[in-house]
């Protein structure tokens, strides 16, 4: 027989011993520890973290471990179980927004499961927008045994009323930073006033209070700690329990859009002394007209980086201002949509090097039909991602050279991401352009159809087209 193994000579293969031995050093070994540090960070981990937590109980135990982020979608089941799996007990963020559809996650019932549930005793954010939740919900949430560490509540598009009384007196929400309410349109001023000065809202950083009506000006209290303050469609005329509070210094966003002040309450935004850290602030669908110009002489509004004065009567002399301003220099994100500027007010937006980092702009319903051709020799073209035109008069809807126009100047801007065209009547455009280049068109589902459109959208992440396409073709 021949010899295998030579131990003495130290030639061939070596005995089965040697070879397990040496096996056992140089197999690698992935250790419990080490597996909690590296799933985080893997790009799939949504699809590798169930099939681990089957491997053995040490790596089932470790996945359990790792903070969970749960977002539910519309049409989803979501059933009692999902309250009763160990793989929750470390479950920091729950998002079920706009699942009104779901019958076991809706309402009182659902809402009282859940704050039953032990394995929700690490949950921080709780994002419920357009559900059924009501006063006895929050009840619920402010008596829950297990949802005592939250830091965000989101209850917009609720029927809340008494119950933020209940939260305000629940040292579950001492921790609270962030709340988001909806329609208060009747809110008396007893719940207002559990909103100010409740115990344990002091923490509160972000305030979202949508569709609230007060006859008298509002009182923040102990709304101290606020960086982020929004009152839309809040009715307010009395801007100065807002521009003149001292709490209000470390103010970063300010949202005020489809209020009732008008440009005296837009002056006392500029003029505050409180609100000189402001990088974003959202006064759309306020009347403010010629307000403009006072934010653009004002020094406290030299932090802005967005501005949004969609519908606000602004003039093309308030955009000049905007333009010219020697404060207003860091924008990175400008709507001004729906206002009266033409193209003059779009060339003057362009040109001025006060928009040079601008990524993001809506001029859509301005009054200018050669905005793409200017914006694509601009002096931020290079960085702009998204651009907002819908609904503009195309030459009286319809000139085929004028959306030709657009389409091929738009491919000019580099690095757009996203594009969009709504109300425009491109459809019928599109599939007259794929007639005369045919080697720039691929085949695209447009509006339910089968259609040809440039094969240069296909680097924007979103184009949106026309909802109805227009039936006569020129």
């Amino acid at each position: 027989m021949k010899r295998i193994f030579s131990a003495e000579s130290g030639t061939g293969v070596q005995p089965p011993s040697k070879c397990k031995k040496m096996h056992e050093y140089s197999s690698p070994t992935l250790y419990d520890d080490i597996l909690l540090n590296i799933l985080p960070f893997l790009h799939n981990r949504k699809e590798i973290i169930p099939i681990c937590s089957l491997v053995s109980k040490q790596w089932f135990d470790q996945c359990c471990k790792l903070p969970l982020s749960i977002k539910l979608t519309r049409g989803s089941t979501l059933n009692n179980l999902l309250f009763k799996n160990k793989l929750l007990s470390n479950l920091t963020q729950l998002d079920a927004s706009n699942c009104y559809r779901l019958d076991d996650f809706v309402g009182l019932e659902c809402i009282r499961e859940l704050c039953q549930c032990e394995e929700m005793r690490n949950l921080k954010s709780l994002i419920l927008f357009a559900n059924e939740i009501d006063d006895e919900c929050c009840k619920l949430i402010a008596t829950s045994p297990y949802l005592k560490n939250l830091t965000r509540l989101d209850f917009g598009e609720s029927e809340i009323r008494e119950g933020i009384e209940y939260l305000a007196n629940s040292e579950n929400c001492k921790n609270l930073r962030i709340l988001k309410l909806e329609s208060l349109f009747n809110a008396n001023k007893s719940i207002l006033k559990a909103l100010a000065y409740g115990k344990y809202f002091t923490n509160l950083t972000n305030l979202e209070i949508n569709d609230i009506f007060v006859d008298e000006a509002l009182d923040f209290g102990q709304l101290t700690q606020l960086t982020s303050l929004c009152l839309e469609i809040s009715y307010i005329k009395n801007m100065e329990p807002i521009t003149r509070n001292e709490h209000f210094k470390n103010l970063t966003s300010l949202n005020l859009c489809s209020n009732s002040f008008e440009r005296e309450g837009c002056k006392e935004i500029a003029n505050s002394k409180y609100l000189n850290q402001l990088t974003y602030l959202n006064l759309g669908g306020c009347r403010i007209g010629d307000g403009i110009i006072d934010i653009a002489n004002s020094p406290n509004m030299s932090n802005l980086s967005s501005l949004i004065i969609y519908h606000g009567l602004c003039t093309k002399q308030a955009c000049k201002y905007l333009c010219e301003s020697k404060y207003i220099t860091k924008l990175t994100y400008l709507d001004i949509s729906n206002n009266d500027i033409g193209s003059e007010g779009v060339k003057m937006i362009v040109d001025s090097p006060n928009m040079i980092n601008l990524t993001t702009l809506m001029i859509d319903n301005c009054g200018s039909d050669d905005s793409y051709n200017l914006i694509s020799h601009s002096v931020f073209s290079n960085q702009l991602k998204i651009i907002n035109i819908d609904n503009f008069d195309w030459d009286i809807r319809g000139k085929f050279n004028g959306i030709e126009k657009l389409i091929f100047t738009t491919l000019e801007v580099a690095n757009l991401t996203e594009v969009n065209l709504l109300f425009n009547d491109v459809f019928p455009k599109l599939r007259k352009i794929a007639s005369y280049h045919e080697t720039y068109f691929k085949r695209n589902s447009i509006s339910g159809e089968i259609s040809s459109t440039p094969a240069g959208l296909k680097l924007f992440d979103k184009v949106y087209f026309s909802d109805e396409p227009s039936s006569d073709e020129e």
